[in-house]
């Protein structure tokens, strides 16, 4: 008789899939990063998290994107919204926006800069779940479907298709 082995894999499909997902949270309160490390590792993602931009930098490779990215909006450096707009050209990944300052230009202006979706802290953990699980299923009909280029002359997003 076989003993049971402490780190057994998932048993659905649905959280074989999670192993194969790649997150990327940048966040300057550390507090943050053990929070969504916490809810998303143990049901099967691999998380990766950044203090500020320089450890984002040394984490993301544009040529071999996470699955998503979970961005604070509000950061020493460089905030979320500046680290959306410079992944790089050609470079599609979620993204979903976190801010402890909600403020109804940043409602307005996340879109604009290739956000999913927009959480504010705190927020609840399955609430993050469910927003990343929602992130992960978008399959785009372009390239180009989940950061569009943005006419900032006009204002005007473009119609995005899924």
């Amino acid at each position: 008789m076989s003993t049971p082995n402490a780190e057994t894999p998932l048993p659905s499909s649905r959280a074989s899939k999670r192993t194969q997902r790649t997150i990327l949270v940048c966040d300057d309160n550390p507090d943050i990063l053990e929070l969504c490390s916490t809810i998303l590792k143990p049901i099967g993602y691999t998380v990766h998290t950044a203090t500020g931009y320089e450890q984002f930098k040394a984490q993301f490779d544009p040529t071999s994107p996470p699955n998503l990215l979970i961005l604070d909006v509000q950061m020493p450096e460089h905030d979320g919204f500046w680290i959306a707009e410079n992944l790089g050209s050609g470079v599609r990944v979620p993204i979903i926006f976190i801010t402890g300052h909600d403020r109804p230009v940043y409602r307005l202006y996340a879109p604009i800069a290739g956000a999913f979706d927009y959480l504010t802290k705190p927020f609840d953990p399955e609430q993050l779940l469910q927003r990343v699980e929602k992130a992960l299923k978008i399959k785009p009909k372009s390239s180009s479907a989940l950061m569009p280029a943005v006419d900032y002359k006009s204002g005007r997003l473009p119609k995005i298709e899924f």
